[in-house]
């Protein structure tokens, strides 16, 4: 009995002891830092074509027939961003399709030439059309403008990451083509969340986006987001 009761206390002990320990090891830390330095240079303006040639990859980005306007830096494209409607209403309205540049990437002016050239981080496309089938070609281009020769080529992932969900949406495709010689590269499912293609670009070459579409009954309102990643390696984005 006595020899039982020795046991009894030397668990208790121990057991004291691990709780004490625990407790203690929750305040303690051990810590590692990382520093950052950020430096952010302005390219949207006040350059020219001897400044901008630097910032390679930066420039690639969205342009129409309209904002490269020194034609050996871009194949053209976009030239139907702004086309004419296909009919208008008798309240002012319109139908067809048109395509507003966002923010701006990239924007240099030529002193030779006294030309500015403009590409974009963003473009919104507006569709306002009735059922059935339409297929808008070149309303935008996108591009690696020949002001830089590094890096390259330049690797592009064109991605949805918005899919159409409306059902009397039938299809809808974006296409791209090269637009030096006109050769269709691929096409992306915009009712297919995740759907891409992926191709190349050297300073210089351009790409034309097409846009085939049809619908049945009526549509209130749907849209799409589709993001265009550029990057020195082949290596997949998120």
């Amino acid at each position: 009995m006595r020899l039982q009761g020795r046991r009894r206390a030397t668990l208790l002990v121990i057991l004291a002891a691990v709780a004490a320990l625990s407790v203690a090891n929750a305040s303690v830390f051990a810590y590692r830092t990382l520093y950052g330095n950020v430096k952010i240079a302005d390219i949207t303006q006040g350059q020219d074509q001897t400044s901008i040639t630097q910032y390679g990859l930066a420039c690639v980005g969205f342009y129409t027939s309209d904002s490269i306007k020194d034609r050996g830096v871009l194949p053209t494209a976009g030239t139907n961003y702004n086309a004419a409607p296909i009919g208008t209403t008798s309240t002012g309205g319109w139908y067809g399709v048109k395509v507003v540049p966002g923010d701006v990437a990239c924007s240099w002016t030529n002193t030779s030439t006294n030309n500015t050239n403009t590409l974009y981080k963003t473009a919104t496309v507006y569709i306002n059309v009735t059922n059935g089938d339409w297929y808008f070609k070149d309303i935008l281009g996108f591009g690696y403008p020949n002001i830089t020769s590094s890096p390259s080529p330049a690797y592009v992932i064109v991605r949805v990451e918005g899919a159409l969900s409306n059902t009397n949406i039938t299809k809808a495709l974006l296409k791209i083509y090269d637009a030096s010689s006109g050769n269709l590269i691929g096409q992306i499912d915009l009712k297919n969340n995740g759907d891409y293609i992926n191709f190349t670009l050297t300073p210089g070459q351009g790409v034309q986006i097409d846009l085939d579409l049809s619908a049945t009954g009526a549509v209130s309102s749907d849209s799409f987001t589709v993001r265009f990643y550029i990057s020195p390696s082949s290596e997949q984005p998120r």
